[in-house]
């Protein structure tokens, strides 16, 4: 393997290893043995907040397991010896195949995670929309002052980034990655697989090499956890844990 090839995986696994996500960020302790599992039912207090927190929190480390786990497995087929990439070949090789399954299984457990992000400020604000009917773009559209009027500024924040402009020139993180993921899973749900090269009226397009994907899809993932991981620790920051006890009684 050359040295060029080493320097992205250390990379790339770098980006891995700085998203971090304690899985004891929601343990609550009514004394030294006894732990808070769960609340069901009962007045919308600061417990049964609190527990609809560690709900979607728990729901986040799981993602970030399987996310890893999927890109760990493709950066281990995309930089083998045995795989062979050929931009132009239509019929997929058992590795390319293989390397391109963890890709997409990344993909939507990714966007997963933006949306989460939004369940978040909906659940935080008291926003009164059906969780099956929150989606991330919705939320943090700073034209809709249904979703965001309580935290216009970060909504701004978020809504320029995922329309940001696509640029690989840049060192580091390049730009446009949340967008290269929508328009990657976008045509594989509505369209046709990016992952197979087509010449034909219907489209006409190259896949892209796995290691090419990969970075864009972990720095989108990076930034998701930024920006959660922030909202987290803000927070807990403001939790009182000897109101959210009274509550319990």
């Amino acid at each position: 393997m050359n040295e060029e090839s080493l320097k992205e995986i250390e990379y790339l696994n770098g980006i891995l290893k700085n998203i971090d996500y304690s899985k004891d960020l929601f343990n609550l302790f009514v004394d030294d043995e006894t732990q808070i599992v769960g609340v069901i039912g009962g007045n919308n207090n600061s417990l049964t907040k609190y527990m609809s927190f560690k709900t979607l929190y728990n729901t986040i480390l799981d993602l970030d397991k399987k996310i890893k786990k999927s890109f760990r497995e493709a950066i281990s087929i995309a930089y083998s010896e045995e795989f062979v990439f050929d931009p132009y070949c239509v019929e997929l090789s058992e590795v390319e195949e293989l390397v391109y399954y963890y890709i997409e299984n990344a993909l939507f457990r990714i966007e997963i995670s933006w949306d989460i992000l939004a369940q978040l400020y909906v659940l935080y604000y008291d926003i009164d929309v059906p969780v099956d009917k929150i989606y991330y773009k919705r939320v943090f559209n700073p034209g809709s002052n249904r979703y965001c009027a309580d935290f216009m500024e970060k909504a701004s924040e978020l809504n320029a980034y995922f329309s940001e402009d696509d640029s690989t020139e840049t060192d580091g993180a390049w730009k446009g990655n949340h967008k290269y993921m929508v328009d990657y899973r976008n045509k594989m749900t509505h369209r046709n697989s990016p992952n197979i090269p087509s010449w034909s009226n219907y489209d006409f397009s190259f896949k892209d090499h796995p290691a090419y994907i990969i970075k864009r899809l972990e720095e989108d993932y990076s930034m998701a956890y930024k920006h959660t991981i922030e909202f987290l620790c803000n927070y807990i920051g403001t939790v009182d844990e000897g109101k959210i006890l009274d509550d319990l009684i």
